[in-house]
């Protein structure tokens, strides 16, 4: 934008580069912000957990989703068995 382009001082509040970084979804949505958003949820579930008195938590990342007769299942029976008879 050449400073012809410009409006006046008093409109160019109105310009995206000046929305709030956190209100501006295109930004916040964007790839380079993936950390953001990931550190984002963890901290609202992190304060809802400290606003409930929860001192201590395990953190598991990704799935766990494991087909019936996929890879990680074989030899789990007997362990299986072993656990519905204790």
């Amino acid at each position: 934008m050449s400073s012809s382009d410009m409006p006046p001082d008093s409109d160019r509040t109105q310009l995206p580069s000046y929305t709030l970084p956190a209100l501006d979804q295109d930004f916040i949505l964007g790839d380079s912000m993936r950390g953001v958003r990931f550190l984002l949820e963890y901290a609202k579930a992190e304060e809802a957990l400290r606003n409930w008195s929860v001192r201590s938590t395990i953190v598991v990342f990704g799935s766990a989703r494991v087909r019936e007769n996929g890879p990680g299942r074989q030899g789990q029976q007997p362990i299986i068995r072993a656990a519905c008879q204790s």
